[in-house]
């Protein structure tokens, strides 16, 4: 009801305020491309948040991730080089994030603490060392293989494949099963032959895989990884999955359609309020607002959709 509402308001008003439509070819273009890398995000996040985990080193993560396929693509004239490795380096990140949980019992939220540090430190790292905000892809080879990944048609392709290649882990597989039942009760799922370990670390790998993607579609569109261009995307997450009524408790709730629907509605009003001359500080507080309302009303009304 909220996405439809936002749709309607924002396919009326920019008309009437600015002479545009959200609809219009450029417009519509540039949502998509907007939308594309958080949307990646949010679906990949459905798998570690359905276990009532929440992840907020994801913003830079991201960043490193995009940073370190641009440099690797840029030395060897290749990006499918680049993406494997950072591949590799999230599923090493998802490890470390069950085995610390599962061993040390600290919460999901402190080892992504620790994470967070350490990549905020290599982002840091890696901006004095090219002195620079900016990873820019300076190889033509790459730029030229990569361009595919700006059309819109190559983008919904894209899109609608990891939507059911998402919803049949999460619906249809013992993955997908067992992370939502570790979400609703975790001593019964471990009872159940759950294996906490291992359904923890492929979900955490699932959502990495999912991370690398977004990074590699945020590059493409811009030509360069802007650092910075990620650092809220943990906050930008919570909003999304709240706003599409995903318990972040995680359970047998957790719907990937609310995921989808939350991100779409979350970016409609970012784009909407754009087109209708709204300054980004006032779009901010206006989500922030959003946020804090969400947030106290599933507080008041469902104590099963947030975390204690």
């Amino acid at each position: 009801a909220g996405f439809v509402l936002c749709l309607i308001i924002f396919s009326i008003l920019p008309p009437i305020i600015n002479g545009i439509s959200i609809w219009d070819k450029g417009p519509f273009n540039n949502f998509v491309k907007k939308v594309t890398p958080l949307l990646i995000v949010g679906i990949g996040a459905t798998f570690i948040y359905s276990m009532g985990a929440i992840d907020i080193s994801v913003g830079y993560q991201a960043a490193v991730y995009g940073a370190i396929a641009v440099v690797v693509a840029n030395a060897t004239g290749s990006y499918i080089l680049g993406f494997g490795i950072i591949i590799i380096i999230g599923i090493l990140c998802a490890a470390f994030n069950a085995t610390i949980g599962a061993y040390v019992k600290l919460p999901a939220v402190m080892s992504s603490v620790i994470l967070m540090q350490l990549f905020s430190g290599i982002s840091t790292l890696i901006q004095d060392k090219i002195g620079n905000s900016t990873v820019n892809i300076t190889n033509q080879a790459v730029k030229n293989a990569i361009s595919w990944a700006k059309n819109q048609s190559s983008i919904l392709i894209v899109i609608a494949i990891l939507v059911l290649v998402a919803a049949y882990i999460l619906l249809f597989t013992k993955l997908g099963k067992r992370a939502r039942a570790i979400g609703a009760n975790k001593n019964a799922a471990n009872q159940a032959g759950a294996k906490l370990l291992v359904t923890r670390m492929c979900a955490y790998a699932v959502f990495s895989v999912f991370l690398c993607i977004s990074a590699f579609f945020l590059t493409a569109r811009i030509g360069a990884m802007p650092m910075a261009a990620t650092e809220n995307y943990q906050m930008d997450i919570m909003i999304m999955l709240l706003m599409g009524g995903v318990p972040l408790k995680g359970g047998m709730k957790v719907r990937l359609s609310g995921s989808i629907v939350g991100c779409l509605t979350y970016n409609l009003i970012s784009t909407g309020m754009t087109y209708c001359n709204v300054s980004q500080s006032y779009i901010m507080i206006t989500q922030a607002i959003i946020f804090v309302v969400i947030v106290a009303f599933t507080c008041r009304t469902n104590e099963d959709y947030l975390p204690r």
